[in-house]
């Protein structure tokens, strides 16, 4: 039976209400990195919102700077944007180093999460899977044309990625997120196809995901529905039903559960970022990894 991919829904909850921020005194571009501001801002659309949880950061760039991408941090109207690619060509394709977590905005995020959480906040860190990232590294042209030519090299910078995005997502459980948001838009079963994502980006999601699953202590990974719906369309993962209230904000749900006792690591089929809506068909999924002989 065919999977129905998750459909996005394009209502302004992933941009930065300026009426939250009306008074407050926030800087742009300070807010992308300052650590205080940044979670002064996140509770402030938090409270907006009226929603159970404090979001960082507030962009999809973070990890692509971290690994060098040259960014653009744009004001109040224009988020961060990618300004200067770091890789033009197969040799920088192998010069591509680490993330370093001790500096730049990437520190300041992590920093940001410690203080909501030390604030008695419940924080949500959104992590991009590696599709996203590659799309903030090099021009989209290239990367295909990589993908297509230079497998070896390009499975050595995959592995990187790999590896990079879950010392992220334990760093972000370590500070003290609560849930963890991870999305690859650029990267879902739709956009690619289903071969490149069996063989490429489904298979690294699958690898970072599966091997945290003993490692989330009392926090919780939120799938992106279409990255979650994708994973199921080739037989990579199941979602399954749980029956929830539909009178509560979805967050509140989230916020409720104690997920080191429910046995729950992965949340698959919503958007986190309507976390502030009631979700009327009362159902949480429950995302299971298939385990492949």
């Amino acid at each position: 039976m065919a999977v129905e991919i998750f459909k996005c829904v394009n209502d302004g909850m992933d941009k930065i209400p300026k009426e939250a921020i009306q008074g407050l005194d926030i800087e742009f571009p300070k807010v992308h990195i300052d650590a205080y501001e940044m979670a002064r801002m996140s509770k402030a659309i938090k409270e907006y919102r009226k929603d159970n949880l404090c979001r960082v950061p507030f962009c999809n760039t973070v990890e692509g700077e971290a690994l060098g991408a040259i960014i653009k941090l744009g004001d109040e109207n224009t988020g961060p944007r990618v300004e200067k690619y770091l890789i033009n060509s197969i040799e920088d394709i192998e010069k591509t180093k680490s993330m370093d977590f001790t500096k730049g905005r990437i520190e300041q995020v992590l920093k940001a999460v410690s203080i909501l959480s030390d604030q008695g906040e419940r924080v949500c860190l959104a992590v991009e899977g590696p599709f996203t990232i590659a799309n903030s590294l090099m021009d989209t042209g290239l990367f295909y044309k990589f993908l297509r030519k230079e497998k070896e090299r390009m499975n050595d910078f995959f592995k990187l990625l790999e590896n990079d995005i879950a010392k992220y997502i334990l760093k972000g459980i370590d500070k003290g997120a609560n849930i963890i948001s991870y999305a690859d838009p650029v990267g879902t079963v739709d956009i690619v196809g289903p071969k490149v994502y069996r063989e490429v980006s489904g298979r690294i999601t699958y690898n970072i995901l599966k091997a945290l699953e003993g490692n989330l202590k009392n926090s919780v990974i939120h799938i992106c529905g279409k990255t979650s719906t994708s994973l199921e369309s080739i037989g990579l993962a199941e979602n399954i039903p749980i029956e929830i209230p539909n009178d509560i904000p979805y967050g509140q749900i989230l916020k409720n559960i104690d997920f080191s006792k429910s046995g729950i690591k992965f949340i698959g089929n919503w958007c986190i970022k309507r976390s502030g809506l009631n979700k009327k068909d009362g159902i949480l999924w429950q995302l299971k990894f298939i385990c492949e002989s």
